[in-house]
This record gives C-alpha cells, sequence and structure tokens, in this order.
C-alpha cells in the first residue's frame, strides 16, 4: 500500500524522531509522492530554516519513494504540473475527480503551486493510500471511501509513540485493521 507524507508533517515526523524512510523499507508500504509534494519536498530540503533532521528526510522521502500522478495534459506555461503524462500517470476515478474538483484552489503568493492543490490530490489518492497530513482543513474529509484513508498527524503520534516504529503504527489504520488509536 502507499503511503504519501504530505509536507507539513515532515518537520512533525524529525522533530519526533520518527523516520518513515528506515521504518517503511522492507515493509508492505511503499513511499510516495506527487509531483506536488515532490516539488514542495525539494522546497524542503533547500529552505535555510529547516532543521537538519527535516531536510533529510524531505531528500529520503524524493531518493525512497515513487512518483504518483494521475494522468493529465498540464498547461505548459506553469512550472509545476499535478498530473503525469503517458507510461507515468494513473487514471482517475469518477469519485476522485469529484474530489479533486470540489476542493477550492487559490492563488499562492508563496510559491507556483496553487493553495489546496497538493491537499486536492492527496485527498483523492486516500481512497488507495495512507495520507498523513498535519492540515485540519475539512476538506481532508472529501476522501473517497476505499482501502486508503487520510490520518492526522496528531492521531498518528498517539500511535507512534506506543508502537516505536511507523509501519507498525500505520497497520493500526488500514481500515481493515482499524482500531481507535486512546
Amino acid at each position: 500500500m502507499d503511503v504519501m507524507i504530505d509536507s507539513c508533517v515532515v518537520d512533525s515526523f524529525a522533530s519526533e524522531g520518527f523516520d518513515p524512510v528506515a521504518d517503511l523499507r522492507g515493509t508492505e508500504f511503499n513511499l510516495a509522492y506527487t509531483p506536488d509534494l515532490q516539488f514542495e519536498y525539494r522546497q524542503k530540503a533547500d529552505h535555510e530554516a529547516a532543521s537538519a533532521s527535516a531536510k533529510a528526510l524531505a531528500l529520503g522521502l524524493l531518493q525512497s519513494g515513487s512518483l504518483r500522478g494521475f494522468f493529465g495534459f498540464g498547461d505548459s506555461t506553469q512550472p509545476v504540473q499535478p498530473y503525469l503524462g503517458f507510461d507515468q500517470g494513473i487514471w482517475v476515478d469518477p469519485d476522485q475527480a469529484e474530489a479533486i474538483r470540489s476542493i477550492r484552489t487559490r492563488k499562492n503568493r508563496k510559491g507556483p503551486i496553487p493553495r489546496n492543490r497538493t491537499d486536492g490530490g492527496l485527498v483523492a489518492f486516500a481512497k488507495n493510500a495512507l495520507v498523513v497530513t498535519n492540515d485540519r482543513g475539512s476538506h481532508w474529509k472529501q476522501a473517497p471511501q476505499g482501502k486508503g484513508r487520510v490520518i492526522q498527524w496528531v492521531e498518528l503520534l498517539v500511535v507512534l509513540r506506543k508502537e516505536g516504529n511507523v509501519a507498525k503504527a500505520l497497520r493500526k489504520f488500514i481500515p481493515a485493521n482499524r482500531v481507535s488509536p486512546r
């Protein structure tokens, strides 16, 4: 199963001392990232204010993860495309497309990716992947039903502190294995 880690939670993993790259290696989980996350991870790795451990984790996610994106053609005038082309992109299901459409984006003065666009892709991918975020926006509740889900950092952290390992903690959130993190 794919695991996608929102860029907003990289600092949280790093500051708590959990390494999803190491913990997921050799397990049933595959780290994956969207084209927008790829850009955001690179930004994190290059950001002066990011901690050394957050920079290392962002680079590790890029090196260990696989690029995942929906098939499509982007606007060649945009520096960051959310879609992948032939032999790379995967077909979007109607409910995933609806999830993306339902999330309002707006211009981002801080960078080339519109606000909430990365989230829209992650919400759609949560149908079949585990998506970890530290963003409490209501749009995260719009993930289509499937074998995946959105996991909020505060929920994961409770289980991580008990389990001590990212893979063990994530197993508790797979819908068939889901238990209350209390």
